[in-house]
């Protein structure tokens, strides 16, 4: 096995400098990206798990496993309105109560996910109110409920159901 890994590498190596590609050294600060140059391409990320190296001719490189992208979601705008969720009991087997902060009495809209991202249900609700919703049917497992009101998300919290 060891005679096969060294074999493609120094095939690798010989098509490298057969071909007499210009590479530049650069370091990555930060973040990844994408960089393509003369029908060559490279992607990285930052965070990569390494796999493997190769150093030739003064230049290294590092094989690892690409990340995906990841989008910030916890950013808060100051125009936003949020409240506090408060959902019980949890874990449930049978029900839960969703109580929500806030006097307006808003009308707003509960989402239930699973965890593939799956909306299980959706009730309206007014903000300020404690409202019961039976979870009996659900399978076992972890639930995000989202509230919703003037398209903005207000509040997200998850529950398991046993």
């Amino acid at each position: 096995m060891k005679k096969i890994i060294g074999f493609a590498l120094a095939m690798f190596a010989l098509s490298v400098s057969a071909q007499q590609v210009e590479l530049q050294s650069f370091v990555i600060s930060s973040g990844g990206g994408f960089e393509e140059k003369d029908g060559y391409s490279v992607s990285y990320t930052i965070g990569e798990v390494v796999t493997g190296t190769l150093e030739l001719g003064g230049y290294t490189i590092v094989q690892g496993f690409q990340q995906a992208f990841i989008e910030d979601t916890t950013s808060l705008l100051a125009s936003q309105k949020y409240i506090d969720i408060n959902i019980y009991p949890n874990p449930a087997k049978s029900y839960i109560n969703i109580q929500l902060s806030d006097s307006d009495n808003e009308v707003a809209m509960i989402h239930c996910y699973d965890m593939t991202g799956k909306e299980v249900f959706a009730q309206e609700t007014e903000l300020g109110l404690t409202t019961k919703i039976d979870v009996t049917d659900l399978p076992q497992g972890l639930y995000f409920v989202r509230i919703i009101a003037d398209d903005q998300i207000l509040a997200t919290q998850k529950f398991a159901k046993l």
